[in-house]
């Protein structure tokens, strides 16, 4: 049975052009009070000290600056948090030591970043900070999170696709009303637009593929073009260029990926150029795996190239 895609984010269609023109809202910003820093070693990896990392980038205060921190030795109470005040001098308070800060103890740390204290003002000589956590950003930013586990670990990609819109709805306006296009507090949206396209091409060829079994279905195929997956597609992979301020090759490189499935091998070819321009194939910092799928690009891109000149 053909899914009707039912979950086609129509928000993102409307929201992607306005972008640009929605700025963070410049009376949040604030200078930097504290300074977070989760340990990174692989004790508290092992113990999810890199998704404690992920979700205080995206969504602690203004005034919290969120860093990678080297091991605490405190193996096996991960994953670890080390809280540094800083007064309007520069001058640093000792730091305090959170331990094994993940699910819900997480959760209300991270809404325990929001509540300053009378101590906490008294000791940055600043006012108490006034931003406050969206509950919807918080439920949009976990439900994108779900989204990803069922697209990465689980390979079902319907519930991604309806998860990843569930999360999206609920998180992009309110994100965006918050950061600047340059934050990287907004990585976690522009990879998940990413992960949601691949997502929307997968189910478009599931599709197809249930197509060509049944009878008489080349009549009754729509052109990959006026497919409403890939139309939907499209649109996300595109937000993600925009979100990442058109400086992520990834974000052209899923680009290119809808725009194949599409059948259109002009804006492919254009995607996968910008994807070179901003890593060069013989780039040495590309990690082998990269460097090995840029490779591939390259003879892809070669073969548009050819294709398209054999037209001239």
């Amino acid at each position: 049975k053909t899914m009707a895609p039912i979950f086609l984010p129509l928000i993102l269609l409307a929201s992607r052009s306005s972008i640009s023109s929605n700025p963070r809202n410049t009376n949040s910003l604030q200078e930097i009070t504290k300074t977070l820093s989760v340990c990174q070693s692989p004790g508290c990896k092992a113990d999810g000290a890199e998704a404690t990392l992920k979700k205080l980038t995206a969504l602690a205060p203004s005034n919290v600056n969120v860093r990678p921190g080297s091991c605490a030795s405190l193996c096996g109470q991960g994953p670890v948090i080390m809280e540094s005040k800083e007064d309007s001098s520069g001058r640093s308070s000792r730091p305090i030591v959170h331990t094994r800060v993940r699910d819900a103890a997480l959760t209300n740390f991270l809404l325990s970043q929001y509540s300053e204290t009378d101590d906490d003002a008294m000791w940055t000589g600043r006012t108490k900070s006034r931003d406050t956590l969206s509950y919807d950003l918080l439920k949009g930013y976990d439900t994108v999170q779900k989204a990803e586990d069922a697209f990465n670990v689980a390979k079902d990609y319907v519930k991604a696709a309806q998860l990843f819109d569930e999360g999206l709805e609920l998180a992009l306006q309110l994100a965006l009303r918050e950061n600047e296009l340059s934050s990287p507090r907004l990585e976690w949206l522009i990879v998940a637009h990413r992960d949601y396209a691949k997502v929307l091409v997968e189910l478009f060829y599931e599709d197809n593929n249930r197509r060509k079994k049944g009878k008489n279905n080349d009549k009754r195929r729509k052109r990959s073009k006026d497919n409403e997956l890939l139309k939907c597609a499209m649109s996300v992979a595109e937000t993600s260029v925009t979100l990442s301020c058109g400086k992520s090759a990834l974000s052209y490189e899923i680009l290119a990926e809808v725009c194949c499935a599409r059948d259109d091998v002009v804006a492919e070819r254009e995607a996968l150029r910008k994807v070179f321009k901003l890593e060069p194939e013989n780039s040495t910092s590309l990690s082998f795996e990269v460097a090995n799928r840029r490779r591939e690009l390259g003879f892809r891109l070669a073969k548009l190239d050819r294709y398209l000149q054999s037209y001239i």
